[in-house]
């Protein structure tokens, strides 16, 4: 019989990972649209073909069987595995599933790898529908107990990381609304250095309760993308962020980031203002271009050069007062004095335009490109259909890789070395002081100092002329720098080591022709040194010395000898005597292992009658020391165990199976005599 059911459309297709994730989001759009999906059922001709065994003296044996059937059979071995009575998926490979779950490699990707254990597709023993349905067991395990372990394992890791913070917040009906946690690494990592510049982020949804995903993010001494904290808030309203800043106040004893970057939020904005009254913060200068090309793209596509003259007042204005002289001049050529949009973006420029912020620590970005990019990593390690702890032991593993990417980063400065792009001294000494990739960075900067000549304008004063059209990325103007030897103050227009906290080509054009030789001590920002930090940071996990566990070695071994299986059967299918060899082989193989299986068993079996042995002395012992103490007392013999094997047959009615030996225990029979 055909059975109706109304499904997604995007269903249909068992390799569409995204459309399945996605699919209860679109249920009452495809049952509005009436799609259908024809169930197929299994033809019933009613065969006889059967087979009966039976136990018989611990063997089994053929009672009954009928070997015709009435329809024919599968004409492809590999189309077997598509019987329901050939279905099922090993226990050895559902771990190993387990883990390319936990990795979050999508249903494709994992048919990919048994693929190449199994030789081909077609040799899988299961299709792809089949590991699609194992995931979504993994995914509905404890899925109504998921806030509840996570709090168990929160405690989990305080024990193995004291300095680990955490803590919820419940609504009326003690649900949990909000959750945050940070570890001891990220905790220090802060307070010590890396507290100047924190990136926050709101845009990503990453789990089935639908709750935001909220990291902080910090740049550590190399320039790379450090975790601060992450959480999980139930809305994005005033009170949540407030709940969420006060706890992160609390976890970083109580200092403020000296500077924030966030995406366009009113709620958080107000939540910022009043939990940290003494921070800088500044929107996303990516986000609100973006919205604006959006509302104003068929209005500039009437207006060409608008888009130019807009970008250059944006991004090229160096000082307020010019960005408003430009804006001003720019709305009254093109008369914009009445457009919503353009009046929208000028009467919050405070916000997000980068003259607003040009004295303020924002190394190498204008944007919340640190949050997005570690989104992304996120999406790489975590299915939004997971549970909240497993997106929690997903956190530890990307720090894990972060810290990973950071020690890699400590080894490159402390022992590679580096061949200087030119002689100067003042390059060396760079060299010597900041990590590889903020020396990196100052090379580029100071590879640019060949694009500008150098004229005396005053006293101490000199200006930078560029020698050719445009210098990227300071365009075609000159800049003006002060060059207060006397007291080491060197200033120039653009802010770059205000901004950067690196100087700038300007000034080091001018150093090149003054003779300086080396960087002054007060532009030496200490967080971009390898002394950034106290001590180094290291997960306060305690060291293990068996790094892997006992199971996961087990599903390395599997996966290693599988595909050395395969290779070996394709060698071994090449004629009649190579497969005779490799029977032969396997045959051998398979001895050695049930000898080395009873080699196991007997030793198991020593050591259980040794410990039986010391029990039995260990009684007698105590009661002859009861009988010197409490007087005489007639024992019964203690009668040996009974075993099961050489015990007394039952009636075959009424026979039972016992997992284990029975231990019979003779009742004590004991009469104490007066000694009267």
């Amino acid at each position: 019989m055909n059975v109706m059911e109304e499904v997604s459309p995007i269903q249909i297709d068992d390799d569409n990972e995204e459309g399945r994730q996605s699919g209860h989001a679109k249920k009452s759009t495809s049952s509005k649209l009436g799609v259908r999906r024809k169930r197929e059922s299994i033809k019933q001709t009613k065969c006889e073909a059967k087979m009966i065994v039976k136990l018989v003296n611990n063997k089994w044996e053929v009672t009954y069987f009928i070997p015709e059937h009435n329809h024919p059979m599968v004409v492809k071995p590999s189309l077997s595995k598509y019987l329901r009575s050939h279905k099922g998926i090993p226990a050895d490979e559902k771990a190993f599933l387990k883990c390319l779950h936990d990795c979050n490699l999508e249903t494709g990707r994992m048919m990919t790898v048994m693929s190449s254990f199994y030789g081909a597709e077609a040799f899988v023993p299961y299709a792809p529908k089949d590991i699609t349905n194992l995931r979504t067991s993994f995914r509905s395990e404890n899925k109504e107990w998921d806030m509840s372990e996570t709090v168990s394992y929160f405690v989990e890791i305080k024990e193995k990381d004291p300095g680990f913070y955490s803590n919820f917040s419940f609504d009326e009906e003690n649900r949990v609304e909000n959750i945050f946690w940070v570890d001891s690494v990220a905790r220090k990592a802060y307070t010590e250095a890396y507290h100047d510049c924190v990136s926050f982020d709101t845009t990503f949804m990453t789990n089935h309760f639908n709750m935001p995903f909220a990291p902080f993010t910090g740049i550590n001494r190399h320039g790379q993308t450090f975790m601060l904290g992450c959480d999980f808030l139930r809305d994005e309203k005033e009170e949540s962020f407030k709940w969420l800043f006060r706890e992160f106040l609390k976890a970083m004893h109580g200092k403020q980031p000296s500077n924030i970057i966030t995406d366009q939020d009113w709620a958080m904005r107000l939540a910022i203002s009043a939990i940290f009254p003494e921070t800088s913060h500044r929107n996303c200068h990516w986000h609100i271009i973006k919205k604006a090309n959006k509302k104003l793209g068929a209005f500039l596509g009437r207006n060409p050069g608008l888009a130019l003259e807009f970008n250059e007042c944006i991004d090229e204005s160096m000082t307020v007062e010019e960005f408003e002289a430009k804006w001003a001049e720019m709305v009254l050529k093109w008369g914009l004095a009445g457009h919503e949009t353009f009046t929208w973006l000028k009467k919050f420029a405070h916000t997000w335009v980068p003259c607003y912020f040009r004295h303020h620590f924002f190394p190498f970005m204008q944007s919340t490109q640190r949050s997005e990019g570690f989104n992304a990593v996120v999406k790489r390690y975590i299915n939004p259909h997971n549970s909240i702890k497993h997106f929690v032991k997903q956190y530890e593993k990307i720090q894990e890789k972060m810290l990973g990417r950071e020690g890699h980063a400590d080894f490159r400065t402390d022992e590679l070395e580096v061949e200087p792009w030119s002689p100067f001294p003042i390059e060396k000494h760079a060299l010597a002081i900041y990590t590889r990739d903020i020396y990196h960075r100052f090379r580029l900067e100071f590879e640019l100092i060949g694009r500008y000549n150098v004229q005396l304008a005053g006293r101490n004063m000199y200006l930078l002329i560029p020698n050719n059209q445009t210098c990227y990325p300071y365009g075609g103007r000159s800049y003006m720098v002060n060059a207060n030897g006397g007291s080491d103050n060197y200033n120039c227009d653009c802010c770059k080591y205000e901004r950067d906290g690196l100087l700038c080509c300007h000034v080091l054009k001018v150093f090149t022709h003054i003779g300086v030789d080396a960087i002054p001590e007060r532009y030496i920002l200490h967080r971009w040194t390898q002394q950034a930090l106290e001590t180094v940071v290291q997960p306060s996990f305690p060291a293990k010395d068996d790094v892997m566990p006992e199971e996961s070695r087990k599903q390395l071994w599997f996966a290693n000898l599988s595909t050395k299986f395969v290779n070996v059967a394709k060698i071994g299918s090449k004629s009649e005597q190579y497969e005779a060899i490799a029977r032969r082989h396997i045959r051998e193989m398979i001895t050695e292992f049930a000898q080395l299986d009873k080699v196991k068993k007997k030793k198991n079996t020593t050591s259980t009658s040794k410990n039986s042995k010391s029990n039995q002395d260990s009684i007698s012992a105590h009661m002859a020391k009861q009988t010197t103490t409490s007087g005489p007392t007639l024992i019964a013999p203690v009668a040996p165990a009974t075993n099961v094997e050489n015990a007394t047959p039952v009636p075959k009615k009424c026979r039972t199976v016992s997992s284990s030996p029975t231990l019979a225990i003779p009742t004590t029979v004991a009469s104490t005599r007066s000694s009267d």
